[in-house]
């Protein structure tokens, strides 16, 4: 998995591609962490994941819910076909904040 950080407007954009798995999962609950304690507006680029298990979904909720607690906002962006998937069936889709491309953010209001 790589992780890599950006900014974009007033988002800080998190990156990821590659595998979410048990393996990867604590350095992507770490990256999470450290962008929301740093920035007010957390995007997670989801597009590059090819795989995600349940340890990756895992630290998407994790982020989502440190987020929440800190008064700061964390939406899940672009997703790939296979997150897609994976966040309809678990049904989660319906309780994170998720955008279908990252210029969705432009529009966003504060």
């Amino acid at each position: 998995m790589q992780v890599t950080e950006r900014s974009r407007g007033r988002w800080h954009v998190v990156a990821v591609a590659g595998r979410a798995d048990n393996t990867t999962a604590p350095s992507l609950t770490a990256a999470l962490r450290h962008a929301i304690a740093s920035h007010s507006h957390v995007a997670v680029d989801c597009s590059g994941i090819d795989y995600i298990s349940s340890a990756g979904i895992g630290a998407l909720v994790e982020g989502t819910v440190a987020a929440r607690r800190a008064g700061r906002c964390l939406t899940l962006c672009a997703p790939s076909p296979r997150v897609q998937q994976v966040l309809k069936v678990t049904k989660l889709d319906t309780v994170l904040d998720i955008e279908p491309t990252l210029a969705a953010l432009d529009a966003q209001a504060d």
